[in-house]
């Protein structure tokens, strides 16, 4: 009995040493203390701290600890090679350890079911798409954004215009045209059907021969009204009447008074193709009405073909960035018009000039219809008429510049 106690007393006496041994061999010297319960085998309620660089594995620690139902340990982290190459395979994570980026998981690791994106995750706005293969921005051919050419808000659009035709010589005609209009845009009776009002004033001066007797000015004001519509998921109108006063602002009579007009249907045969016909009434003295037909035409992005009759134009898209495109296209152009005008104090009569412009532009497109345009061209097909007795004449072909801002 004494021999047993003395062997009980010797125990007591040296488990200090042998727990401070058995913590030495598996200490490192940068690591800290990691407290935790463990439940049915599973570890919860700690946090590791320390270096991460030097967290290992847990199975030589959690080898020696008893399987407790709720008990408090202290232990350092052993050694016992990389974390997720065989130190996990008998260690069950709990669900709210977070590990470094720098260390690999098991195949076998997964996580919690309720961890989802939700369902209306889409992407932002800012992220464009690109057809063809994924380049850099500044690499890619075909930008797939369009930008809008509406505002929000009653003002739809303010523009200022300027074109001029050089005099070549004493017995040809030169013209500078100034135009400025604004629209704007109202709910008819949805946004999806507007009703677009615009009111525009033109004034051209004219440097003219001698004889005939031209005025020196020519004025244009007038109103337009025009509605879209969508009628069907492919099919939709355009029609527009204009009313408007065109003389040279020095006598009134009924000659002043034009109304024009045009009535457009289109079909989208496809997402880049539709299908264009209708009319243009234009209440001149040499031309009244027009058909109007052709394609629109846009193959990708960066191209667009209006093949339509009586005003085609090809275009190419040249830059592009979050809120501007420029391009630059080809335009054909029906110029001119019919004015009253008086010939001789007290005599009325109406002018008609009308030429036909071929025309090289390059024009800036920002985010809600703005930006501004130059423009050159061929002006050919030249010719003044007048209703009286007076004699026609057609002016030597010439060149245009014009220049256009738009907000």
């Amino acid at each position: 009995m004494l021999l047993c106690r003395r062997t009980l007393l010797a125990v007591i006496v040296c488990l200090p040493f042998m727990v401070d041994s058995v913590h030495a061999q598996f200490r490192l010297p940068d690591t800290q203390p990691v407290s935790g319960t463990r439940t049915g085998g599973a570890w919860s309620g700690y946090e590791p701290q320390g270096d991460p660089s030097s967290w290992n594995s847990l199975s030589a620690a959690a080898a020696s600890l008893p399987d407790s139902d709720s008990a408090l340990y202290e232990y350092r982290w052993a050694q016992a090679g990389p974390l997720g190459a065989a130190g996990l395979d008998d260690v069950d994570l709990p669900d709210n350890v977070a590990l470094p980026d720098n260390v690999a998981l098991p195949d076998y690791v997964a996580l919690p079911d309720y961890v989802a994106l939700p369902e209306y995750v889409t992407l932002p706005d800012e992220i464009e798409s690109y057809s063809g293969s994924l380049l850099p921005p500044d690499e890619v051919l075909y930008h797939e954004r369009k930008l809008s050419k509406q505002k929000a808000g009653l003002l739809q659009r303010i523009s200022l215009t300027a074109s001029w035709l050089p005099q070549d010589q004493p017995s040809d005609l030169g013209l500078t045209e100034v135009e400025v209009l604004a629209t704007i845009g109202l709910p008819a009776p949805t946004r999806d059907s507007p009703l677009l009002i615009t009111t525009g004033f033109e004034t051209r001066f004219l440097d003219g021969p001698a004889t005939p007797a031209l005025p020196p000015r020519l004025h244009d004001a007038y109103v337009e009204f025009r509605w879209l519509k969508k009628v069907r998921p492919r099919w939709g109108i355009d029609l527009a009447v204009s009313p408007g006063v065109y003389s040279d602002f020095e006598k009134w009579d009924d000659d002043a008074l034009r109304i024009k007009g045009r009535a457009l249907a289109s079909f989208e045969w496809t997402p880049r193709l539709k299908l264009i016909t209708g009319i243009v009434y234009l209440d001149r003295s040499d031309v009244s009405l027009l058909p109007a037909a052709g394609v629109i035409w846009t193959p990708h992005p960066d191209a667009r073909y209006e093949l339509v009759f009586p005003r085609p134009r090809v275009a190419r898209r040249i830059y592009c960035e979050e809120s501007l495109e420029d391009w630059i296209y080809i335009a054909g152009e029906f110029g001119g018009g019919s004015w009253s005008i008086e010939q001789v104090p007290g005599v009325q009569d109406v002018v008609t000039i009308r030429d036909i412009r071929l025309i090289l532009g390059l024009e800036r497109v920002r985010e809600g219809g703005g930006g501004r345009r130059i423009e050159v061209a061929y002006v050919t097909g030249r010719e003044v008429e007048f209703d009286s007795a007076l004699p026609s004449f057609e002016p030597d072909d010439t060149f245009m510049l014009r220049g256009g801002w738009t907000y």
